[in-house]
Formats: structure tokens, sequence, C-alpha cells
């Protein structure tokens, strides 16, 4: 087996890359924590509406922050409607 960085063997040969496998996981368990920080918002007998409000919008950083933060960079630089999706 290769010592270089990066680099296995399996016994199966295979057309992915790990950093795709990687992403996919990472993004499955971002929407499984927003999901449930969403329903724990909507179904919790939260007394404050300010209350669900800040779940909600937690939820929103969480799933789509990459997004955000892109978005916000861009309206910082004057690029408005910007798609980088």
């Amino acid at each position: 087996m290769s010592e270089n960085a990066g680099e296995h063997v399996h016994s199966r040969s295979h057309s992915h890359s790990h950093s795709e496998e990687d992403n996919i996981k990472k993004n499955v368990t971002k929407f499984v924590i927003g999901g449930i920080i969403f329903a724990g918002a909507i179904l919790a007998p939260l007394p404050n509406f300010y209350e669900k409000l800040f779940c909600i919008w937690l939820v929103t950083l969480i799933i789509g922050g990459e997004v955000v933060l892109t978005a916000i960079r861009n309206i910082k630089r004057g690029k408005f409607l910007m798609k980088t999706f």
C-alpha cells in the first residue's frame, strides 16, 4: 500500500473521490441537525415568538450558511444578486 497522502488501495474499483463522499456526509449531517432544530422550534411550546424565530434563523445558518456568507461578502463588495450556489 502506498504511503502517499490521500492514496490508498481498495479491493474493488470505484469512481468517486473521498472528498465527494465527505461532502455528502457533511451535507446530510447539516440537514439532519437543521431538521431536528426546525422540528423542535415548530413543535416545542416556546413561550416567546423570538425564541422560535431564533431557532429558525439558526437552521437557516446551519443549512445555508455558506450561501448566506457568500451573499454577505458579495453585498459588501457591491455585487448584488450574484448567482453563487
